[in-house]
């Protein structure tokens, strides 16, 4: 089974993947819209790989409410078999 860490280390690097422009200092907190300024594009594509990735699927509703890559984790651990 993954820590926290394992997964949040992964997230981080599936951003990076979607979006040159995110800083590489990015604190796992920081939110999506307001601290790293994703475009809804490159977070609908974000999404779609954790979906895909983690075998989870991820309602727009719950989705709202995840801002940053520790709201994920918990979301993770809680949704999927990580």
């Amino acid at each position: 089974m993954k820590t926290e860490f394992d997964i949040a280390d992964h997230l981080k690097t599936m951003l990076f993947k979607i979006s040159k422009k995110i800083p590489r200092n990015l604190l796992y907190d920081d939110h999506f819209y307001h601290d790293l300024n994703i475009d809804s594009l490159d977070l609908a594509e974000y999404v779609a790989n954790i979906e895909q990735e983690y075998q989870v699927r991820i309602s727009d509703e719950d989705w709202e409410k995840l801002s940053s890559i520790n709201a994920v984790v918990a979301y993770l651990q809680k949704h999927s078999n990580t």
